[in-house]
């Protein structure tokens, strides 16, 4: 399935294929280049079911960041849908929008 990648490193908004079966591509895409992610966490979710995945917080490192709305993300950004039964499926926002609406950070 198709994801919606938000990457601060080269400042771009981009689809990226998801398994959904295997939560190792979900952290694949929110790696980049030296960091790797080994924890993901909910950074935020919006009225139409979307959420946006993110690496947990870890020791004082710090990332790029970007902001969607109000809120700060650290690093890479993924957004997912998710149904009522909690099963993920692509966003119901279109591209065009999240690129609209994203704002990096210095």
């Amino acid at each position: 399935m198709q994801a919606i990648l938000v990457n601060p490193w080269i400042k771009t908004v981009s689809k990226v294929e998801i398994d959904k079966k295997d939560i190792n591509t979900v952290y694949r895409a929110l790696t980049w280049l030296h960091r790797t992610v080994h924890t993901v966490q909910i950074g935020g979710s919006f009225p139409n079911g979307d959420n946006i995945l993110c690496e947990a917080p870890q020791d004082k490192v710090e990332a790029p960041r970007f902001m969607i709305g109000t809120r700060v993300v650290n690093g890479c950004g993924l957004f997912l849908g998710v149904d009522a039964d909690t099963a993920w499926h692509e966003p119901m926002f279109m591209l065009t929008e999240i690129q609209d609406y994203v704002r990096f950070m210095k």
